[in-house]
Formats: structure tokens, C-alpha cells, sequence
């Protein structure tokens, strides 16, 4: 924290030009009283400003000459200053409170004008303040404070000094001129502990050089970027020409080989080029398993980390990409933080000195060997949208000056007070303003309205009124849930401009919502261009009926978060699928090749028990190239009772049947629905049916469909393993009784089953959670 201290609590003495005696006749007195006026007025003719006279007539208004005449006979009149200690926040703005006091009650005005000393140290970079401000004591008033705000300039300075220069009219007289403060800034703090490197641009190597603890060696991979000097004693850079220029760090435990990091911070300054559309890796370590990475994709900035081997059985590992994300332009300066936090779970960022907030869910970061790649994907990498194996590509356009590494958490002076100085030192140009936006996540309830607090700030004060345009978009009901100003209005010299948003909740339950609000303006600003808005919805899927199976994908295969226990049956000269990541989103899936089955030892709970009234199942995939051939994706018992679920001629097919008599279960045939699918798109299916109310529905996505004519009765215990992804055995399709090669090829992600029918609302808020966890086609904004 930045104090403010008072130098010089001074007294300022006021000392008014002494009317000269005269003998006054009592015939004469209003000759006096004019003669006294009119002194008074030709005193402040040269000495004020045309507002300063508007201000000063309009305090006299209704002021007794008599009193002006009789005050006016030589007093001192002691004037006290007096002024608050000040914490300024580094970066942010405050206020200090002068109060100035008058010792004696006068019943007559006085005022005293106050400007900010021209000064090449204090400047007006920290202070807020018109030219000149006139302090004003009104008729008995013995008492003026006025605000002082502040505003911190982000220089490295020890101290500065703060002058306020007063000034008095020409018939007064001032002891003292001035009124000096010192801030004593905490821009100086220690930021060598725990620096792993720190890579600045070196003019002699033409390349990268450490200035961390290790001296590490920086080495040219492909193509060497140019180094380019900069300007105004700002920090040189390296030039990347977007085609071969790619640098790497070799391993080393400070960086990315030790067993594992609880907490990494990584700083870089870069400058964008002209394409800000085409994937560019500006840094990454690790390979497709663990890894940070540091790039560009589609107008948009992405900082993550990602761990996905199971390193400590299950403590903190797997956790799935985590990125955080913002849109950037071409040609533009920007200075990025990155924070894994594995004790807290988050991973931070930061962008230009401003927060773009945190993700949750991450855990420890473990060795991840290959190399560090600066300007491109040195080898294998995973992105947001799935991993790439790759040796030297993805290769940066734009130019970099500072990266820097610590394996510890900053605190915030730290970081700010790096941010600062790297601010002032790797800006190539001062002259653009930038525009951004704060905003952190938000909860809303159950069907109410809220309203959010944001604000836009300019990194520089314009020179002219600016209009800020906003749309709406990344989702497909952004628009009737969330209301924002069409424009914002920025004033001249207006640095920051609080407005609101109204977010309405649509009363479904929703996973979590990504909203996409984008600022757009012709004034020449260089501006954040989108920020993601993500809703928390406080009605996600709540299972208040237990399901017998709940199964998830990690990285070792299913997780089943169930009430009972599920055994995996193998198949000889069958392969398991194996999990990967979910190449369109954050989430792992099975990948069936066409080939493969997992199939579940038979149990009550599933299909053993003496009958089944009613069964509820939902689930996740993603289709092939092919939608044609008959592919299984699941299959509950032989060809006489069961429950299938299959693709065929570009349908699929949800079926329950029972052909033939068993003790007190008549035969009751077979009943299905059907709906047409596409090669290569996401679907969620929750599938129920209930014997007592004759019911047999589906939620498809979002499309409700349910067979009105059929006539189920209950399920009897049926026998035969259970297949996921393939069929090892006898079934029966809506059209044959077979055994039928049928293998699928597509993805899977998770599975529920209930041995219950679900009320309307469970069943609505299942497929909703499916939803949006899987459908990336309605989550445009969260990649």
C-alpha cells in the first residue's frame, strides 16, 4: 500500500491589505461604505478569472457592507490545513480529504485558488485534478474540505513528491505557497524468490537470455526469430516470422521434470500481428499428458494447464484441460499472467493488468518432459479442443520480449509490481488505448432476476467522447436472458465507466451457461473484444431418485458413481475402448474404433431380478462418419426379453421387449422409437419407460418423443451379459432376431440407470445436465 504523508501541516496566513483610517462623519457613511466596496471590487478585477468573479459575486450576494467594512481593518485571519493519511491501492484509484479551517468566524467570503505544481516527478500522471480548484469559505463558514483524488501512474518509483501551489488574490497576502506530500510507493519488492527463469530479449545473443538462478540456455529449433530494439528505452524483442522461428528450453526440475509442482506462475509479454485467427503457440511445456500452453485460436487468447495421467491415485489427478480465455486483436500489445493454484484447485489469469478471473478443478502439475517450445508446439501438445502430435509447428506471427517462470504463487504486490514495471518496459508504443472489462463469475437463482455490476476502463484518458457498441452472442438464448446496454457512453478524459447488465433465469436446469458479450467501437481503441460471461445456474441436475449406475470416464476407464457395484466381464479377442480426451470440450469419452466392447457382469440390479415395472437410461455420444450400418450401443439381454439401444439407416433406435411368456409375464412383443441422427454430431438420450402407465418416452437433445400405442408390461429377468459398444451375443432388433455384427463406432461419455421412472422434472433436468455438459454445439462460447 501506497502513504500519503503530510510533509507540511502548515499554517497559512491570510493577511488582507489594512484600510487605511479615515475619519468618518456620520453625515458620510455611505460614501464610506461605496469608497470600501468599490476598493474591494477593483481588488479582485486583475487578480480573477471570469468564474472566479461569478463565484466570488454570488458568495457577497446579501453581505452587509458594514460587515464587510469593519472585518476588513487589518485582521489575520490563521487558516489550518489539515489532510487524511492515504493507502492508495498500487494501480487502482483513491481519494484524499484537505480540510482547510479558519480560526475566527468572519461574515464575509474568502477564497483561495489551488493548482498542482508543474513539476517533472509529480506531473499530474498521479492525480486527477482540473487545472486549478478554488476552495471557498462562505459567509461564517469556518470549515472546507475538498477531495483530492488519486490515481496510481504504475511507475517504479521510490518515492515522488506531490506539490499543491496556492494562490491568492493580489490584495491578500499567502505566508506559505504551497502544500507538499510524499507518496512512498511499493513498487520495490523483492520478485526473486522462487523465479524458476526469466527470458528477456538480448541484443548481443540475437536470442533469449536468462536472468533467472539457473542461467538456462536458450536454443533455435527451426528458424531463428529476429531480435528488434525498441524504442523510448523500452524492452527489445524477438520477431517470430509465424512460419519455422521456434526456441526451446531444454528440461531441466526447475521447470517442468521435477515429481510435481503444487503452484506455477508464468508471466509473458508479447505483441500480436496481424492474424490473430490461426492456432499459434506463443508458449508451451509438457506433452499431451501434463503441460501448460500459452496461445491464439480464432480472435481468442488461452492460458491453461492440463494433467491427465492419474499420478497420485486419484489425490489430485486427472483433471482435464483448464483454460481461460479471452478475445484479443491483431497488432496489440498485451502482458499475460498465468497462476496454478493445486491447494486451492483454481487456475488463474490475467491479461494487460486486468483479472480474466479463475477456473476450478485442476490439481498438481507433474513432471512433463520434451522440452519447452517459445514461438511454437515444440512436440506433442493438448489444446482446449484435444491434442495434436506435432514436432515444431503451430508456429507463432508477432513478437516477444519477456517470459518469465516462478514454481511458487505471487501475492498481489508481487505480481502487480511486476505487471508495472513490465508494463513501462516492453510497450512498444504508449499511443494506443486499450479498453477493458471486469467481470467475475456470476450465480443466479431459481427463476429471479439479477442484476450484475460491471465496468470498462481505458488504460489512457480519451481526448474526445467515445460510444462502446455491445452484442450478444455464444448461446442460443443469450438473447432473451441476458440485457445489456446497446452502447456506452465515454466521456472525455473518462478513464472508467460503470454500467450494468440484467441477467433473467429461464427456471431449467442448466449445467453452467457461457454468454459472450463483445465490445466493439470505431474510435480507434484497441479493445478486449469479447468477455465470457459464465452463468453458474443454482438448478443444476440434483439426483434426488440414487441411480443404480452413474458412469463417468477418467482416465483409467468408467468411474461409477453409483449405488451398486458394476464388474467388467472381458471378451476374449475383443478390445477394450480406451479412454481419451473429449477433442470438442473439457471432458474425457471412450473412443469406440469399431471393434471394441465393454461388457458388464450380469446383476440384479441391472437384469437378474425377478421383473422390472419400470427403467429409466440416459447417456452421451457422439456418432461416426457412418450412421448407416446397424451399430450397437447398448444391449440388455438375449433375442427373446431386453432393452437395446442401436443406430440403423440413419436412425436410432430405443427399444424394450418381451417375446415370450414367463410364469406370470405374458409375452408382450416388441416397442420401440426411432429418430433420424447425422454422422459426426453430438446427442443426449434419456430413454424410460413405465409398465403401470403404459409410457414409453425419450428427451433426444432437447426433442421430446414418446410412443403412444404401445402396450409394455414389465421386464422379466433376462439373461446375457451386458454389452456397451458392441454386441457378444443374441438380441433382437425392431426389424430381425439376430445375432448381427453390430459394433459402434462413435463416442461415449457417461451413462445413467435407474431401475425407476423418473418424475417430469428429474427427467427434464437429466437431459438438460447432458446438455450442456455435452452438446458443444450449444457451447460455442466455452471454447
Amino acid at each position: 500500500m501506497k502513504k500519503m504523508h503530510l510533509l507540511v501541516v502548515m499554517l497559512i496566513a491570510w493577511t488582507m491589505v489594512s484600510c487605511k483610517d479615515q475619519s468618518v462623519e456620520p453625515s458620510s457613511k455611505d460614501s464610506d461604505e461605496s469608497s470600501t466596496s468599490t476598493r474591494l471590487q477593483e481588488a479582485w478585477q486583475n487578480s480573477l478569472s471570469s468564474d472566479e468573479k461569478d463565484l466570488l459575486s454570488s458568495a457577497l450576494e446579501g453581505v452587509s457592507k458594514d460587515l464587510i467594512k469593519g472585518e476588513l481593518n487589518g485582521q489575520i485571519i490563521p487558516i489550518s490545513v489539515e489532510a487524511n493519511q492515504l493507502h492508495l491501492r498500487e494501480g487502482h484509484d483513491d481519494d484524499i480529504v484537505i480540510t482547510f479551517k479558519r480560526q475566527d468566524l468572519l461574515h464575509y467570503p474568502l477564497m483561495l485558488s489551488m493548482r498542482i505544481h508543474k513539476d517533472s516527478k509529480a506531473g499530474t500522471d498521479d492525480v486527477v485534478l482540473e487545472p486549478s480548484k478554488n476552495i471557498l469559505f462562505g459567509k461564517d463558514q469556518d470549515q472546507v474540505e475538498i477531495v483530492l483524488p488519486l490515481k496510481d501512474d504504475y511507475q517504479v518509483e521510490a518515492r515522488e513528491i506531490l506539490l499543491l501551489e496556492f494562490k491568492a488574490p493580489t490584495y491578500m497576502e499567502l505566508s506559505e505557497t504551497s502544500l507538499a506530500f510524499v507518496i512512498d510507493d511499493n513498487d520495490q519488492v523483492d520478485t526473486r524468490q522462487g523465479l524458476a527463469f526469466e527470458l528477456k530479449a538480448d541484443e548481443e545473443s540475437q536470442s533469449f537470455k536468462d536472468h533467472g538462478p539457473e542461467n538456462l540456455i536458450v536454443l533455435s529449433e527451426g528458424g531463428s526469430p529476429q531480435f528488434q530494439a525498441s524504442t523510448k528505452g523500452r524492452q527489445g524483442r524477438l520477431a517470430f516470422d509465424g512460419k519455422a522461428d521456434i526456441l526451446t528450453v531444454l528440461d531441466d526440475s526447475v521447470l517442468n521434470s521435477a515429481d510435481h509442482y503444487l503452484a506455477k506462475t508464468m508471466i509473458v509479454g508479447f505483441h500480436t500481428g496481424a492474424d490473430v485467427q490461426r492456432r499459434q503457440v506463443i508458449f508451451e511445456q509438457g506433452s499431451i499428458l501434463r503441460g501448460i500452453n500459452i496461445y491464439i485460436d480464432h480472435g481468442q487468447l488461452f492460458l491453461g494447464a492440463y494433467n491427465l495421467a492419474n499420478d497420485d491415485a486419484g489425490a489430485s489427478t486427472p483433471w482435464a484441460p483448464t483454460h481461460i480465455q479471452t478475445g484479443i486483436v491483431p497488432n496489440a500489445e498485451y502482458l499475460a499472467v498465468i497462476e496454478l493454484n493445486a491447494n486451492a484447485k483454481t487456475l488463474s489469469a490475467w491479461l494487460n493488468r486486468h483479472e480474466l478471473g479463475a477456473q476450478h478443478g485442476v490439481g498438481k502439475l507433474f513432471g512433463h518432459q520434451g522440452g519447452i517450445g517459445i514461438g511454437g508446439a515444440h512436440q506433442e501438445i493438448t489444446f482446449h479442443d484435444g491434442a495434436a502430435k506435432i514436432k515444431n509447428g503451430y508456429f507463432f506471427q508477432g513478437q516477444v520480449a519477456y517470459i518469465a517462470a516462478y514454481n511458487r504463487l505471487l501475492n498481489e504486490n508481487e505480481r502487480v509490481s511486476i505487471e508495472n514495471k513490465l508494463w513501462q518496459e516492453t510497450m512498444i508504443s504508449d499511443k494506443k488505448n486499450t479498453l477493458f472489462t471486469h467481470l467475475k463469475d456470476v450465480t443466479i437463482k431459481e427463476g429471479e432476476r439479477e442484476k450484475i455490476a460491471m465496468e470498462l476502463e481505458l488504460q489512457f484518458p480519451p481526448r474526445k467522447p467515445l460510444v462502446v457498441r455491445t452484442k450478444i452472442g455464444g448461446h442460443p438464448s443469450a438473447e432473451q436472458e441476458v440485457s445489456v446496454p446497446k452502447e456506452i457512453q465515454i466521456a472525455k478524459h473518462q478513464m472508467r465507466v460503470p454500467f450494468s447488465i440484467e441477467v433473467q433465469d429461464n427456471s431449467r436446469p442448466e449445467f453452467e451457461k457461457h454468454v459472450a458479450i463483445e465490445f466493439m467501437t470505431d474510435e480507434g481503441l484497441t479493445p478486449i473484444s469479447s468477455l465470457n460471461l459464465r452463468i453458474i445456474d443454482d438448478e443444476s441436475f440434483k439426483e434426488t431418485t440414487p441411480a443404480a449406475h452413474w458412469l463417468s470416464v477418467s482416465d483409467d476407464g468408467l468411474v461409477n458413481h453409483g449405488a451398486s457395484p458394476l464388474t467388467l466381464k472381458p471378451k476374449p479377442k475383443l478390445e477394450k475402448p480406451q479412454p481419451v480426451m473429449d477433442k470438442e470440450g473439457y471432458l474425457a469419452h471412450l473412443q469406440f474404433q469399431g471393434n471394441q466392447v465393454l461388457s458388464f457382469q450380469e446383476s440384479k440390479i441391472l437384469n437378474r431380478d425377478s421383473y422390472y415395472r419400470t427403467k429409466t437410461l440416459a447417456f452421451a455420444i457422439k456418432t461416426g462418419e457412418d450412421v448407416q450400418g446397424r451399430q450397437m450401443i447398448y444391449k440388455q439381454g438375449d433375442h427373446l426379453r431386453g432393452l437395446n439401444i442401436y443406430i440403423h439407416q440413419g436412425m436410432i433406435y430405443l427399444m424394450v421387449f418381451n417375446q415370450k411368456k414367463l410364469r406370470y409375464h405374458k409375452a408382450w412383443g416388441k416397442h420401440y422409437l426411432s429418430y433420424p441422427i447425422e454422422p459426426n454430431h453430438n446427442y443426449t438420450v434419456v430413454f424410460a419407460f413405465d409398465s403401470d402407465k403404459n409410457r414409453l418416452l425419450a428427451f433426444i437433445n432437447e426433442q421430446f418423443i414418446e410412443n403412444t400405442q404401445a402396450e409394455i408390461g414389465p421386464l422379466p429377468r433376462h439373461k446375457g451379459s451386458i454389452d456397451l459398444g458392441g454386441l457378444t451375443g443374441p438380441t433382437s432388433f425392431h426389424d430381425t432376431d439376430a445375432l448381427v455384427p453390430s459394433f459402434f463406432k462413435g463416442r461415449i461419455s457417461e451413462i445413467f440407470h435407474y431401475n425407476t421412472f423418473l418424475n417430469d422434472e428429474e427427467l427434464d433436468s437429466l437431459s438438460q445436465y447432458l446438455i450442456n455438459k455435452y452438446r458443444r454445439d450449444r457451447l460455442a462460447a466455452r471454447r
